[in-house]
């Protein structure tokens, strides 16, 4: 990992989530941040009443629909009311979301094979790696910052700060080497190397799951569904762990 761009050095923490659903979310869901949905705020809190969604909704999408808390049934009962959502929607919506979330619970019960335990093991010991050499580089980069801000004020001269924030930058090369990180794999390679390892793991558990070679853990309908309602803002921010709950609950 190069590290003469000091702005990248912050970024790589970012890339620390979890790998399995990073490598399937884009064909699962396909969703874009937005604006949230109505809070529900106008009800009593924790008092559950079967709106009308509720009662329109069968099977299992009316049993996901339970493991909502109050205010995201209350959202969804307001988008389909004023009509940014059908009915339908939310029961495409739900049942890709049941979907995903089963999914999720058979890649993690799934035993990794011998490259998928390596992959993991590389991850967990380049993290390790990695914030080590971000706790022991960590005065050298505000070493670096008071420099900047030094030779923005006119406190000191542009050579002389070139040099001496080139003798940091020098200084943190040698604690990344000694970290690991100056190199391959490095952290971000591990997490890149992950990605497609568990990529694989997740196209091999579809391909048996179906017995036909599926790539997809949802249909068209139910992603593009996901999607509207993604676009409405019913995230992870508003449905929190339910999924994963759901999914936990079925035998």
């Amino acid at each position: 990992m190069a590290i003469d761009n000091i702005g990248q050095i912050g970024n790589i923490a970012s890339h620390s989530g979890t790998l399995s659903r990073t490598a399937v979310a884009t064909t699962a869901t396909g969703r874009t941040g937005a604006s949230p949905l109505p809070n529900g705020s106008g009800g009593s809190g924790d008092t559950v009443t079967l709106s009308k969604l509720g009662q329109a909704l069968t099977g299992q999408a009316a049993e996901v629909f339970g493991y909502l808390d109050p205010k995201s049934r209350k959202a969804l009962d307001d988008v389909v009311a004023n009509g940014q959502a059908s009915v339908k929607d939310v029961v495409l919506a739900l049942q890709g979301e049941a979907k995903f979330a089963l999914f999720q619970r058979t890649l993690g019960e799934t035993a990794d094979t011998s490259e998928e335990a390596d992959a993991s093991r590389q991850i967990t010991e380049q993290r390790a790696a990695f914030r080590n050499f971000r706790q022991e580089s960590a005065g050298k980069r505000r070493e670096i910052t008071a420099l900047t801000a030094a030779f923005e004020s006119g406190a000191i001269g542009g050579d002389e700060a070139l040099k001496q924030i080139g003798d940091r930058i020098g200084e943190m090369k040698g604690i990344a080497a000694k970290h690991g990180q100056d190199g391959e794999p490095g952290f971000v390679g591990a997490l890149d190397h992950g990605a497609t390892v568990f990529s694989s793991k997740a196209s091999r558990i579809l391909q048996a799951g179906d017995g036909q070679g599926g790539t997809s853990i949802a249909s068209q309908e139910e992603q593009d569904a996901m999607s509207k309602l993604g676009s409405l803002g019913f995230d992870a921010t508003m449905y929190r762990d339910a999924f994963a709950r759901f999914a936990a609950d079925r035998t």
